[in-house]
Protein backbone atom coordinates (compact mmCIF):
# COMPACT_ATOMS: atom_id res chain seq x y z
CA UNK A 1 0.00 0.00 0.00
CA UNK A 2 1.28 3.41 -0.91
CA UNK A 3 2.26 5.88 1.76
CA UNK A 4 -0.42 8.37 0.71
CA UNK A 5 -3.18 5.80 0.94
CA UNK A 6 -2.07 4.74 4.53
CA UNK A 7 -2.09 8.31 5.66
CA UNK A 8 -5.56 8.85 4.29
CA UNK A 9 -6.86 5.69 6.01
CA UNK A 10 -5.36 6.68 9.38
CA UNK A 11 -7.06 10.05 9.16
CA UNK A 12 -10.42 8.39 8.51
CA UNK A 13 -9.98 6.11 11.58
CA UNK A 14 -9.19 9.07 13.83
CA UNK A 15 -12.19 10.98 12.51
CA UNK A 16 -14.40 7.91 13.12
CA UNK A 17 -13.20 7.59 16.75
CA UNK A 18 -13.87 11.28 17.39
CA UNK A 19 -17.39 11.01 15.97
CA UNK A 20 -18.09 7.91 18.09
CA UNK A 21 -16.97 9.73 21.29
CA UNK A 22 -19.19 12.69 20.41
CA UNK A 23 -22.18 10.39 19.86
CA UNK A 24 -21.69 8.61 23.23
CA UNK A 25 -21.32 11.94 25.06
CA UNK A 26 -24.49 13.29 23.38
CA UNK A 27 -26.51 10.20 24.38
CA UNK A 28 -25.37 10.41 28.04
CA UNK A 29 -26.14 14.14 28.28
CA UNK A 30 -29.55 13.61 26.64
CA UNK A 31 -30.50 10.79 29.02
CA UNK A 32 -29.35 12.79 32.08
CA UNK A 33 -31.73 15.59 31.09
CA UNK A 34 -34.83 13.36 30.95
CA UNK A 35 -34.20 10.60 33.54
CA UNK A 36 -34.66 11.09 37.32
CA UNK A 37 -31.38 11.41 39.22
CA UNK A 38 -32.43 9.26 42.18
CA UNK A 39 -35.06 7.05 43.69
CA UNK A 40 -35.35 7.61 47.46
CA UNK A 41 -37.07 4.25 47.93
CA UNK A 42 -33.83 2.42 47.13
CA UNK A 43 -31.97 3.42 50.32
CA UNK A 44 -29.38 5.54 48.55
CA UNK A 45 -28.82 3.46 45.41
CA UNK A 46 -29.47 5.91 42.63
CA UNK A 47 -30.96 4.36 39.53
CA UNK A 48 -29.08 6.42 37.00
CA UNK A 49 -29.31 4.61 33.69
CA UNK A 50 -26.06 4.53 31.75
CA UNK A 51 -26.51 3.38 28.22
CA UNK A 52 -23.33 1.94 26.88
CA UNK A 53 -23.27 2.35 23.14
CA UNK A 54 -21.68 -0.74 21.60
CA UNK A 55 -22.74 -0.85 18.03
CA UNK A 56 -26.53 -1.21 17.99
CA UNK A 57 -26.72 -2.81 21.50
CA UNK A 58 -27.29 -1.14 24.89
CA UNK A 59 -27.61 -2.24 28.54
CA UNK A 60 -28.83 -0.63 31.79
CA UNK A 61 -26.70 -0.61 35.05
CA UNK A 62 -27.58 0.52 38.61
CA UNK A 63 -24.77 2.58 40.15
CA UNK A 64 -24.32 3.74 43.80
CA UNK A 65 -23.13 7.35 43.54
CA UNK A 66 -24.08 8.60 47.08
CA UNK A 67 -22.37 6.27 49.61
CA UNK A 68 -23.56 5.25 53.08
CA UNK A 69 -24.78 7.94 55.42
CA UNK A 70 -26.03 8.05 59.03
CA UNK A 71 -27.65 11.09 60.66
CA UNK A 72 -27.86 11.06 64.49
CA UNK A 73 -30.82 12.42 66.46
CA UNK A 74 -29.22 12.86 69.91
CA UNK A 75 -29.21 15.26 72.89
CA UNK A 76 -26.12 17.44 73.17
CA UNK A 77 -25.56 16.71 76.89
CA UNK A 78 -26.08 13.64 79.09
CA UNK A 79 -25.59 13.23 82.84
CA UNK A 80 -23.40 10.25 83.69
CA UNK A 81 -25.61 7.52 85.10
CA UNK A 82 -28.72 8.49 83.14
CA UNK A 83 -30.20 6.29 80.44
CA UNK A 84 -29.31 7.49 76.96
CA UNK A 85 -31.29 6.72 73.81
CA UNK A 86 -29.02 6.49 70.78
CA UNK A 87 -31.04 6.96 67.61
CA UNK A 88 -30.96 8.30 64.10
CA UNK A 89 -31.52 7.41 60.46
CA UNK A 90 -29.48 5.52 57.86
CA UNK A 91 -29.87 5.77 54.10
CA UNK A 92 -29.10 2.10 53.47
CA UNK A 93 -28.20 -1.19 55.13
CA UNK A 94 -29.70 -3.64 57.63
CA UNK A 95 -27.78 -2.77 60.79
CA UNK A 96 -25.77 0.09 62.25
CA UNK A 97 -22.96 -0.27 64.79
CA UNK A 98 -22.07 2.61 67.14
CA UNK A 99 -18.53 3.19 68.37
CA UNK A 100 -17.94 5.51 71.32
CA UNK A 101 -14.48 7.07 71.18
CA UNK A 102 -13.59 4.44 68.56
CA UNK A 103 -14.66 1.50 70.73
CA UNK A 104 -17.60 -0.82 70.05
CA UNK A 105 -19.36 -2.65 72.89
CA UNK A 106 -21.80 -5.53 72.48
CA UNK A 107 -24.81 -3.39 73.48
CA UNK A 108 -24.25 -1.06 70.51
CA UNK A 109 -23.19 -3.71 67.97
CA UNK A 110 -25.40 -4.24 64.91
CA UNK A 111 -28.49 -2.27 65.91
CA UNK A 112 -31.32 -3.16 63.54
CA UNK A 113 -32.38 -0.54 60.99
CA UNK A 114 -36.13 -0.47 60.45
CA UNK A 115 -37.85 -0.41 57.07
CA UNK A 116 -38.10 3.38 57.18
CA UNK A 117 -34.38 3.72 57.81
CA UNK A 118 -34.52 4.45 61.56
CA UNK A 119 -32.53 2.87 64.40
CA UNK A 120 -32.76 3.22 68.19
CA UNK A 121 -31.07 1.69 71.24
CA UNK A 122 -31.27 2.71 74.93
CA UNK A 123 -28.27 2.22 77.21
CA UNK A 124 -27.50 2.89 80.88
CA UNK A 125 -24.44 5.13 80.74
CA UNK A 126 -23.08 3.82 84.06
CA UNK A 127 -23.75 0.10 83.55
CA UNK A 128 -21.11 -2.55 82.89
CA UNK A 129 -22.34 -2.89 79.30
CA UNK A 130 -21.74 0.80 78.57
CA UNK A 131 -18.56 1.95 76.80
CA UNK A 132 -15.86 3.45 79.09
CA UNK A 133 -16.20 6.81 77.37
CA UNK A 134 -19.62 7.31 78.96
CA UNK A 135 -18.13 7.25 82.48
CA UNK A 136 -15.74 10.19 82.07
CA UNK A 137 -16.93 13.81 82.20
CA UNK A 138 -16.21 15.62 78.94
CA UNK A 139 -16.98 15.25 75.26
CA UNK A 140 -17.21 11.88 73.49
CA UNK A 141 -17.60 11.18 69.79
CA UNK A 142 -20.09 8.61 68.54
CA UNK A 143 -19.38 7.08 65.12
CA UNK A 144 -21.79 4.97 63.07
CA UNK A 145 -20.93 2.08 60.75
CA UNK A 146 -23.55 0.58 58.44
CA UNK A 147 -23.54 -3.24 58.12
CA UNK A 148 -20.36 -3.50 60.20
CA UNK A 149 -19.52 -7.17 60.90
CA UNK A 150 -16.09 -7.23 62.53
CA UNK A 151 -17.23 -7.58 66.13
CA UNK A 152 -16.55 -5.45 69.21
CA UNK A 153 -13.38 -3.60 70.08
CA UNK A 154 -11.50 -0.81 68.35
CA UNK A 155 -12.84 0.40 64.98
CA UNK A 156 -10.19 1.54 62.47
CA UNK A 157 -12.51 2.13 59.55
CA UNK A 158 -13.87 5.40 58.21
CA UNK A 159 -17.29 6.03 59.71
CA UNK A 160 -20.61 6.62 57.92
CA UNK A 161 -21.63 9.46 60.24
CA UNK A 162 -20.71 10.87 63.63
CA UNK A 163 -21.82 13.20 66.43
CA UNK A 164 -20.44 14.58 69.69
CA UNK A 165 -22.15 14.63 73.10
CA UNK A 166 -21.00 16.11 76.39
CA UNK A 167 -20.99 13.82 79.44
CA UNK A 168 -21.75 15.71 82.65
CA UNK A 169 -21.15 14.72 86.25
CA UNK A 170 -24.30 14.07 88.29
CA UNK A 171 -25.60 16.56 90.83
CA UNK A 172 -27.21 16.25 94.27
CA UNK A 173 -29.68 18.60 95.94
CA UNK A 174 -31.87 17.98 98.96
CA UNK A 175 -34.07 19.72 101.52
CA UNK A 176 -35.89 18.92 104.74
CA UNK A 177 -39.61 19.59 105.05
CA UNK A 178 -38.94 21.22 108.45
CA UNK A 179 -35.99 21.92 110.75
CA UNK A 180 -37.89 21.17 113.98
CA UNK A 181 -40.00 18.08 114.61
CA UNK A 182 -41.58 16.46 117.66
CA UNK A 183 -41.34 12.79 118.65
CA UNK A 184 -44.00 10.64 116.92
CA UNK A 185 -44.22 13.18 114.09
CA UNK A 186 -42.65 12.81 110.66
CA UNK A 187 -40.60 14.83 108.21
CA UNK A 188 -39.44 14.31 104.64
CA UNK A 189 -36.16 14.48 102.78
CA UNK A 190 -36.53 15.26 99.08
CA UNK A 191 -34.33 16.45 96.24
CA UNK A 192 -32.66 15.57 92.96
CA UNK A 193 -29.80 13.21 92.15
CA UNK A 194 -29.56 13.11 88.36
CA UNK A 195 -27.54 10.17 87.11
CA UNK A 196 -28.07 8.12 90.29
CA UNK A 197 -30.33 5.09 90.70
CA UNK A 198 -30.74 5.70 94.43
CA UNK A 199 -29.35 7.78 97.31
CA UNK A 200 -28.26 6.64 100.76
CA UNK A 201 -29.46 8.47 103.88
CA UNK A 202 -27.57 8.51 107.18
CA UNK A 203 -28.98 10.17 110.34
CA UNK A 204 -26.71 10.49 113.39
CA UNK A 205 -28.20 11.14 116.85
CA UNK A 206 -26.94 13.98 119.11
CA UNK A 207 -24.86 11.44 121.07
CA UNK A 208 -23.19 10.04 117.98
CA UNK A 209 -23.21 6.69 116.22
CA UNK A 210 -24.57 4.78 119.24
CA UNK A 211 -27.33 7.28 120.05
CA UNK A 212 -30.97 6.40 119.51
CA UNK A 213 -32.01 5.46 116.00
CA UNK A 214 -34.41 8.18 114.87
CA UNK A 215 -37.07 5.67 113.73
CA UNK A 216 -36.56 3.05 116.45
CA UNK A 217 -35.37 4.23 119.86
CA UNK A 218 -34.72 0.63 120.96
CA UNK A 219 -31.87 0.46 118.44
CA UNK A 220 -28.72 2.23 119.57
CA UNK A 221 -27.17 2.82 116.18
CA UNK A 222 -27.11 5.42 113.44
CA UNK A 223 -30.01 5.31 110.98
CA UNK A 224 -28.97 3.93 107.57
CA UNK A 225 -31.50 3.90 104.75
CA UNK A 226 -31.91 4.53 101.04
CA UNK A 227 -34.52 5.62 98.53
CA UNK A 228 -34.76 5.28 94.76
CA UNK A 229 -34.29 8.08 92.25
CA UNK A 230 -36.81 8.43 89.44
CA UNK A 231 -35.49 7.90 85.93
CA UNK A 232 -37.83 10.52 84.46
CA UNK A 233 -36.63 13.63 86.31
CA UNK A 234 -33.99 12.40 88.77
CA UNK A 235 -35.96 13.19 91.94
CA UNK A 236 -36.16 11.32 95.25
CA UNK A 237 -38.37 11.42 98.35
CA UNK A 238 -38.06 9.80 101.77
CA UNK A 239 -40.39 10.06 104.78
CA UNK A 240 -38.85 9.66 108.24
CA UNK A 241 -41.20 8.82 111.13
CA UNK A 242 -39.67 9.92 114.44
CA UNK A 243 -40.00 7.40 117.27
CA UNK A 244 -41.81 8.45 120.48
CA UNK A 245 -38.81 7.97 122.78
CA UNK A 246 -35.82 9.21 120.78
CA UNK A 247 -33.20 11.48 122.28
CA UNK A 248 -34.02 15.15 121.80
CA UNK A 249 -31.55 17.54 120.22
CA UNK A 250 -29.99 18.10 116.81
CA UNK A 251 -29.64 15.12 114.45
CA UNK A 252 -27.12 15.16 111.60
CA UNK A 253 -28.76 14.24 108.27
CA UNK A 254 -26.51 13.10 105.38
CA UNK A 255 -27.59 12.21 101.83
CA UNK A 256 -25.00 10.38 99.71
CA UNK A 257 -24.79 9.58 96.01
CA UNK A 258 -22.22 7.27 94.42
CA UNK A 259 -20.11 8.45 91.50
CA UNK A 260 -20.08 7.26 87.91
CA UNK A 261 -18.21 4.04 88.66
CA UNK A 262 -21.06 2.84 90.92
CA UNK A 263 -18.64 2.42 93.85
CA UNK A 264 -18.06 4.53 96.93
CA UNK A 265 -14.64 6.06 97.31
CA UNK A 266 -11.66 5.75 95.00
CA UNK A 267 -9.91 2.46 94.42
CA UNK A 268 -11.98 0.55 96.97
CA UNK A 269 -14.50 -2.27 96.29
CA UNK A 270 -17.23 -0.50 98.29
CA UNK A 271 -20.47 -1.18 96.43
CA UNK A 272 -22.65 -0.03 99.35
CA UNK A 273 -22.14 2.54 102.09
CA UNK A 274 -22.32 -0.34 104.60
CA UNK A 275 -19.31 -1.93 102.86
CA UNK A 276 -17.38 1.28 103.34
CA UNK A 277 -18.43 1.79 106.98
CA UNK A 278 -17.35 -1.77 107.85
CA UNK A 279 -13.75 -0.68 107.36
CA UNK A 280 -14.03 1.79 110.27
CA UNK A 281 -14.49 1.53 114.02
CA UNK A 282 -17.77 3.33 114.74
CA UNK A 283 -19.13 2.58 118.22
CA UNK A 284 -17.62 5.57 120.03
CA UNK A 285 -17.87 8.07 117.19
CA UNK A 286 -19.46 11.47 117.73
CA UNK A 287 -21.50 13.34 115.12
CA UNK A 288 -18.45 15.30 113.97
CA UNK A 289 -16.36 12.16 113.75
CA UNK A 290 -19.03 10.38 111.70
CA UNK A 291 -19.02 13.28 109.25
CA UNK A 292 -15.21 13.05 109.04
CA UNK A 293 -15.47 9.31 108.27
CA UNK A 294 -17.95 9.92 105.45
CA UNK A 295 -15.71 12.63 103.99
CA UNK A 296 -12.74 10.23 104.20
CA UNK A 297 -14.72 7.54 102.37
CA UNK A 298 -15.59 9.95 99.58
CA UNK A 299 -12.17 11.58 99.23
CA UNK A 300 -10.56 11.57 95.77
CA UNK A 301 -13.83 10.38 94.20
CA UNK A 302 -16.78 11.90 92.37
CA UNK A 303 -19.21 10.80 95.11
CA UNK A 304 -21.62 13.52 96.28
CA UNK A 305 -22.70 14.51 99.81
CA UNK A 306 -25.42 16.80 101.23
CA UNK A 307 -25.79 17.54 104.96
CA UNK A 308 -28.19 19.40 107.28
CA UNK A 309 -29.39 19.37 110.90
CA UNK A 310 -32.88 18.69 112.20
CA UNK A 311 -33.93 19.37 115.77
CA UNK A 312 -36.04 16.82 117.68
CA UNK A 313 -37.95 18.71 120.34
CA UNK A 314 -40.77 17.63 122.60
CA UNK A 315 -44.12 18.70 121.28
CA UNK A 316 -44.79 22.32 122.22
CA UNK A 317 -47.59 24.76 121.45
CA UNK A 318 -46.92 28.40 122.36
CA UNK A 319 -49.36 31.30 121.98
CA UNK A 320 -48.20 34.83 121.23
CA UNK A 321 -49.70 37.72 123.26
CA UNK A 322 -53.22 38.53 122.02
CA UNK A 323 -54.29 42.17 121.66
CA UNK A 324 -57.61 43.35 123.14
CA UNK A 325 -60.33 44.19 120.62
CA UNK A 326 -63.77 45.76 120.54
CA UNK A 327 -66.89 43.84 119.64
CA UNK A 328 -67.05 43.43 115.87
CA UNK A 329 -63.29 43.65 115.38
CA UNK A 330 -61.40 40.49 114.28
CA UNK A 331 -59.53 38.73 117.10
CA UNK A 332 -56.16 37.59 115.69
CA UNK A 333 -54.52 34.64 117.47
CA UNK A 334 -50.98 33.53 116.51
CA UNK A 335 -48.47 31.08 117.92
CA UNK A 336 -45.74 28.52 117.25
CA UNK A 337 -45.54 24.74 117.40
CA UNK A 338 -42.92 22.04 116.99
CA UNK A 339 -45.47 19.87 115.24
CA UNK A 340 -44.80 18.83 111.65
CA UNK A 341 -45.91 20.85 108.66
CA UNK A 342 -49.69 20.78 108.19
CA UNK A 343 -50.47 19.56 111.71
CA UNK A 344 -53.89 20.81 112.94
CA UNK A 345 -54.19 23.11 115.97
CA UNK A 346 -57.57 23.87 117.59
CA UNK A 347 -58.00 27.48 118.81
CA UNK A 348 -60.87 28.24 121.22
CA UNK A 349 -62.04 31.50 122.86
CA UNK A 350 -64.27 31.14 125.93
CA UNK A 351 -65.61 33.71 128.40
CA UNK A 352 -69.04 35.25 128.96
CA UNK A 353 -69.83 33.13 125.90
CA UNK A 354 -67.92 30.76 123.61
CA UNK A 355 -66.93 32.15 120.25
CA UNK A 356 -66.75 29.96 117.16
CA UNK A 357 -63.50 27.89 117.39
CA UNK A 358 -61.01 27.67 114.53
CA UNK A 359 -58.91 24.74 113.29
CA UNK A 360 -55.69 25.92 111.67
CA UNK A 361 -52.60 24.28 110.17
CA UNK A 362 -48.99 24.58 111.27
CA UNK A 363 -46.99 26.23 108.50
CA UNK A 364 -43.25 26.76 108.88
CA UNK A 365 -43.58 26.15 112.61
CA UNK A 366 -46.33 28.75 113.15
CA UNK A 367 -50.11 29.02 113.08
CA UNK A 368 -52.69 31.82 112.87
CA UNK A 369 -56.43 32.01 113.59
CA UNK A 370 -58.88 34.88 113.08
CA UNK A 371 -61.91 34.77 115.40
CA UNK A 372 -65.18 36.59 114.60
CA UNK A 373 -66.36 38.78 117.54
CA UNK A 374 -69.49 40.21 115.92
CA UNK A 375 -71.80 38.46 118.40
CA UNK A 376 -69.47 38.54 121.40
CA UNK A 377 -70.28 39.99 124.80
CA UNK A 378 -68.05 42.38 126.68
CA UNK A 379 -65.71 40.64 129.13
CA UNK A 380 -62.56 38.60 129.72
CA UNK A 381 -62.00 35.54 127.54
CA UNK A 382 -59.55 32.63 127.73
CA UNK A 383 -57.80 31.90 124.41
CA UNK A 384 -56.42 28.34 124.14
CA UNK A 385 -54.40 26.50 121.48
CA UNK A 386 -54.52 22.69 121.62
CA UNK A 387 -52.68 20.13 119.48
CA UNK A 388 -55.16 17.43 120.70
CA UNK A 389 -52.17 15.35 121.81
CA UNK A 390 -51.65 16.74 125.30
CA UNK A 391 -49.88 19.98 124.41
CA UNK A 392 -51.77 23.24 125.04
CA UNK A 393 -51.13 26.88 125.81
CA UNK A 394 -53.56 29.58 126.99
CA UNK A 395 -53.75 33.33 127.54
CA UNK A 396 -56.47 35.93 128.24
CA UNK A 397 -57.90 38.74 126.16
CA UNK A 398 -60.43 41.53 126.80
CA UNK A 399 -63.30 42.06 124.42
CA UNK A 400 -64.38 45.66 124.83
CA UNK A 401 -67.58 47.49 123.92
CA UNK A 402 -67.89 48.28 120.28
CA UNK A 403 -66.47 51.62 119.31
CA UNK A 404 -69.24 54.20 118.64
CA UNK A 405 -68.80 56.08 115.42
CA UNK A 406 -70.97 59.19 114.94
CA UNK A 407 -71.97 59.28 111.29
CA UNK A 408 -75.26 60.68 110.00
CA UNK A 409 -74.75 58.97 106.67
CA UNK A 410 -75.41 60.54 103.30
CA UNK A 411 -78.48 62.78 102.97
CA UNK A 412 -80.19 65.30 100.69
CA UNK A 413 -79.11 68.20 102.85
CA UNK A 414 -75.70 69.84 102.42
CA UNK A 415 -73.37 67.58 104.40
CA UNK A 416 -70.36 65.33 104.20
CA UNK A 417 -70.88 61.81 105.56
CA UNK A 418 -68.23 59.66 107.14
CA UNK A 419 -65.70 59.96 109.92
CA UNK A 420 -63.84 63.26 109.99
CA UNK A 421 -60.61 63.64 111.87
CA UNK A 422 -59.19 67.08 112.64
CA UNK A 423 -59.73 70.23 114.66
CA UNK A 424 -62.40 72.85 114.03
CA UNK A 425 -61.16 76.29 115.00
CA UNK A 426 -63.99 78.86 114.93
CA UNK A 427 -63.08 82.54 114.56
CA UNK A 428 -65.41 83.43 117.42
CA UNK A 429 -67.02 81.75 120.41
CA UNK A 430 -70.15 79.80 119.53
CA UNK A 431 -72.74 78.95 122.15
CA UNK A 432 -74.62 75.76 121.26
CA UNK A 433 -78.09 75.52 122.78
CA UNK A 434 -79.41 72.47 120.87
CA UNK A 435 -78.09 69.77 118.53
CA UNK A 436 -80.38 68.42 115.82
CA UNK A 437 -79.62 65.10 114.08
CA UNK A 438 -81.37 64.54 110.77
CA UNK A 439 -82.22 60.93 110.08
Amino acid sequence: MKEGECKSRREKVVIGIILAVIMVFSVVVSMASVLPLSDSSCNGLYNDIIRKVTGNASETNTVDITGKKVIFDMPSTVVIGERLTIKGTANTGDTVTIAVDDEVVQKLYQIVITENGEFEEEIDTSSEEAPPGFLIPGSVRLKAYIDYDKGTGTVPEKDDGSTVILMLSGDLTAELSTNIVAPSDEFTISGTAKGSKYVDILIVAPYGYCGTNIEDSSVKMMYIGSTSVTTSDGTFYKEIIVDDNVDTGHYLVMVLSKGANEYYGSGKPWITIEDALNDYSLNTRTQDEMLEIILDIMSLSDDLLWIDLIKIKSSVVVLDPVADVGIGEPLVVTGTSTREEGYLIVVTVKGPMELTPQIVKVENGAFKAIIDTSNAKVGTYIVQADDVDGQTDATTVEILPAKIIFDTGPGTYPSISGTHKGTIKPKQTITVQALHVFM
